[in-house]
């Protein structure tokens, strides 16, 4: 367990596999040659005067359904700018006609285990954490990236979206998928994340003893010859 002065001087240590860019590169085409079959289902009673929000939908990683809400304003000139909104590692996709009325198109993301985008895959909570962590192949957040990843190929998709001004947010493990998701897409062109999940998480294992990180040390007791698999 760290105590406040190891929280305080910690620095973090990034280990990059050889083969880093090239697997991501991989995925990346991988998820170009998954037709994205989109579509649209209007929310009348999720609108209101100055939002139109629609229930959309679009294939991600393992042909899965990915659910997302999609907030269109309805006054001003398009193409409009857009956000992706990322979830937290609890929490569920909003709708967001806050930044609507703003002028602002938001695309909230119920990546792969959320509600409405759990019907073939749900690991729970514990679960998801782990979840075919001993293959970075199987592993559950090799999903819920891509489910990000093809929320830009959908905003790319649409007429009213401006592709010069697409950028990306959340919190948490949002925000962990804000930093990744920003670094595979060249498209988004900025994002905000508000302390971010996923980041120095064999540092995480050491320090802390909560869930969701201490999940990670509860598999490592009982897999121990599978943990460097774990860290990879």
């Amino acid at each position: 367990m760290a105590t406040r002065e190891d929280l305080e001087n910690f620095v973090s240590r990034v280990t990059r596999p050889e083969d880093f860019g090239d697997y991501w590169t991989g995925v990346l085409e991988g998820l170009a040659e998954i037709p994205l079959e989109p579509q649209e289902t209007p929310a009348p009673i999720r609108s209101n005067a100055d939002v139109h929000v629609s229930q959309v939908s679009y294939h991600s990683l393992g042909g899965l359904e990915i659910a997302c809400w999609y907030c269109v304003p309805t006054g001003g000139d398009g193409p409009f700018p857009a956000i992706l909104h990322f979830p937290g590692y609890k929490g569920e996709p909003g709708i967001r006609r806050d930044w609507g009325s703003k002028g602002v198109i938001t695309l909230t993301v119920a990546v792969r285990g959320k509600l409405r985008s759990n019907s073939q895959f749900d690991p729970g909570y514990p679960g998801l954490l782990t979840h075919g962590i001993e293959d970075r192949d199987t592993y559950s957040y090799k999903g819920l990236i891509s489910d990000c990843v093809r929320g830009v190929d959908f905003l790319l998709s649409r007429p009213e979206v401006d592709p010069d001004r697409i950028y990306a947010c959340g919190s948490s493990q949002g925000g962990g998928l804000t930093l990744i998701t920003t670094a595979l897409r060249p498209e988004i062109k900025g994002g905000v994340s508000g302390y971010p999940f996923l980041c120095c998480y064999a540092e995480a294992m050491q320090m802390l003893r909560s869930y969701p990180y201490d999940e990670l040390n509860c598999y490592a007791r009982a897999y121990p010859s599978r943990v460097s698999q774990m860290l990879e």
